[in-house]
């Protein structure tokens, strides 16, 4: 009988032995063993890192001491480059808009499985115009105007932000973003052919109002040329061709 148990007791971790190298050659090793229970008590698992990435390829060895170029950890997806490490973790896409769920299957994969992403962050993974979370912008004095250095992602809006970063101060709902006008003629008036919204003057030759009635000439008054001027009188003339009842023009 005692014989018996003796041999049950090195089968069993036998098996469990051959079971270890399976894996380790079969497939990636994320989770390591304390220790490693065979002939020799104390020994622990070692795998080769032949890229020295701290990565073990798929041969694994039960041994009381590392060794040279051994590691804890086995699954290196290529021991040949030490740019490509261990398996990543990939998350399931159902709707195939290319964010997976953070809730649904996952995969420990060198490489990219059907169906699956390296990402988690779907918002509705039922939906596939429900992608990633926006960003929520603070909004302190509620002004509906965020600030864009204070910002969250979620994919619901979270109390207290909105979706914009228009504030020019999160503590004074009465300091906005206004319309700039851009003067093209150096008149000092601006003009409405070019406009910026902005917290402050976005430049010398902005405006805060479009007051120029006559773009694209420099005046002083209102940017039309002052009266009397040979310019004001170029502006303001207007030449009329009459022609008489036999097509003849008129001098």
């Amino acid at each position: 009988m005692k014989n018996i148990q003796t041999y049950t007791y090195y089968l069993f971790f036998a098996l469990l032995f051959i079971g270890k190298v399976i894996y380790a050659q079969l497939g990636p090793v994320p989770i390591l063993d304390d220790q490693c229970v065979d002939a020799q008590p104390g020994s622990q698992w070692y795998w080769y890192d032949n890229d020295r990435d701290g990565w073990g390829g798929p041969n694994g060895s039960c041994r009381t001491s590392p060794g040279t170029g051994y590691v804890l950890r086995g699954g290196d997806c290529n021991d040949n480059n030490p740019n490509i490490k261990g398996p990543s973790i990939w998350y399931y896409d159902d709707d195939n808009d290319g964010f997976g769920a953070a809730t649904g299957p996952t995969i420990r994969s060198c490489s990219k499985p059907a169906n699956y992403v390296d990402n988690n962050k779907d918002c509705n993974d039922n939906n596939p115009n429900i992608k990633d979370p926006s960003r929520w912008y603070a909004d302190i004095d509620e002004d509906g105007a965020g600030n864009p250095s204070d910002w969250v992602l979620s994919c619901t809006q979270p109390a207290g932000r909105v979706a914009n970063t228009s504030d020019c101060d999160d503590n004074d709902p009465d300091i906005q973003q206004i319309t700039w006008y851009r003067d093209e003629d150096g008149d000092g008036f601006g003009e409405n052919t070019y406009t910026l919204i902005r917290c402050t003057r976005p430049g010398d030759n902005f405006y805060p109002q479009n007051t120029d009635l006559c773009p694209g000439v420099n005046g002083p008054t209102n940017g039309c040329p002052a009266s009397g001027s040979d310019t004001a009188e170029h502006w303001n003339t207007v030449k009329v061709t009459s022609y008489d009842i036999t097509e003849n023009e008129i001098a």
